[in-house]
C-alpha cells in the first residue's frame, strides 16, 4: 500500500514514571543490567525518531546499539544479539513482527497515536497493531465518559489516577504482604520473583501454610542480630519457603528457628566468600 505521506517521527516521547517496577523491564535488567535498560532505550528513542516501528533485522539492530554503547561495556562477541532477543521474548518488542524483521509494539503504537492525535491527517500505516476502529473513537469515548460539572483540572487529574492505577505492577497478595512487613521495599526488582515463588508453592500448598512460614520468616529476619542479617534476601527466603515446607510436612525432628539460624549462617558465609 503507498502511503500519502511519509510517516513522521517523535521529538521526544514519554516514559512512564512506574518503569523500573515493571515486570518486564525488572527481568531485564536483573538479568543484563544496566546494559540491557540501555539497549531497550536506544532502541525506543530510535524508533520513535522515526515513527512507531523500524524495518531492521537482528545485525541491523545490533550494529546501531554498537553507535551508541561503546564496546568496553559490551562482554562477549553475540551478547548486543542475546539481549535484542530477551527484549522479544518479554513482550517489549512483538514477537511476530521480530519475525519480519520489523521493531515495534502495542505499547510503542499506543504512545505515538497519543502524541500525534492532533496532526491534521494520520494514515492506516504498515505494520499497525492497534485497532483501527478503537483508534478512531478513543477521543470520542475519553470525552463523552467525563462528568460534565467536572473542571478540566479535575478531569486531567483523575484521568492521571487512573493512568496511574492502570499501569501499576500487578503484584501477588504475598508480595504485597512482605512489603507491608517492611522484608522487601515497595520497588524492589525481585518483587516479580516473589510472585513467581508464590505462584508456584500455592500451587501445591495451603494457603494459610504458606502465609505462616512468610510471615515467620520475615519476624526472623527482623529480630536477627547483625551479624546474622541476610544481605541476598530473595535467595534467603526462598530457600528458607521450601525447607520449611518441607520439615512441616514431614515432622521435622529440629525446630524452625535452628533450621533459619542455619541458613542465614550459610547464606552470609557464601556471601563473604
Amino acid at each position: 500500500m503507498m502511503l500519502k505521506e511519509r510517516i513522521r517521527g517523535l521529538d521526544y516521547f514519554s516514559v512512564d514514571v512506574n518503569i523500573f517496577t515493571d515486570a518486564k523491564v525488572s527481568k531485564l535488567i536483573y538479568k543484563y543490567g544496566p546494559l540491557g535498560f540501555m539497549s531497550y532505550m536506544v532502541l525506543l528513542s530510535h524508533i520513535y525518531s522515526k515513527g512507531y516501528y523500524v524495518a531492521y533485522d537482528l545485525d541491523a539492530a545490533s550494529y546501531l546499539l554498537l553507535k551508541f554503547i561503546p564496546a568496553k561495556y559490551i562482554s562477549g562477541k553475540h551478547k548486543l544479539q542475546d539481549i535484542i532477543k530477551e527484549l522479544v521474548s518479554l513482550d517489549l518488542f512483538d514477537r511476530e513482527l521480530f519475525k519480519e524483521d520489523v521493531f515495534t509494539s502495542v505499547e510503542i503504537q499506543e504512545i505515538f497515536k497519543l502524541a500525534t492525535k492532533k496532526r491534521k491527517q494520520q494514515e492506516i500505516y504498515p505494520y499497525w497493531l492497534l485497532d483501527v476502529d478503537e483508534t478512531k473513537e478513543d477521543d470520542k469515548k475519553v470525552e463523552a465518559s467525563e462528568p460534565q460539572n467536572k473542571t478540566k483540572r479535575e478531569i486531567r487529574k483523575d484521568r492521571q489516577m487512573n493512568d496511574i492505577k492502570e499501569h501499576a505492577p500487578k503484584r501477588h497478595h504475598l508480595t504485597n504482604v512482605l512489603i507491608e512487613y517492611g522484608y522487601i521495599e515497595a520497588h524492589n526488582l525481585d518483587s516479580y520473583r516473589y510472585d513467581e515463588l508464590f505462584e508456584e508453592v500455592l500451587a501445591k500448598e495451603d494457603y494459610a501454610m504458606i502465609q505462616k512460614i512468610t510471615k515467620y520468616i520475615v519476624d526472623y529476619e527482623k529480630q536477627a542480630s547483625e551479624d546474622k542479617k541476610v544481605i541476598d534476601k530473595f535467595s534467603f527466603f526462598k530457600k528458607a519457603m521450601f525447607e520449611n515446607i518441607e520439615r512441616l510436612n514431614y515432622q521435622p525432628k529440629q525446630s524452625i528457628t535452628e533450621m533459619l539460624e542455619e541458613l542465614a549462617k550459610s547464606q552470609n558465609q557464601k556471601n563473604n566468600s
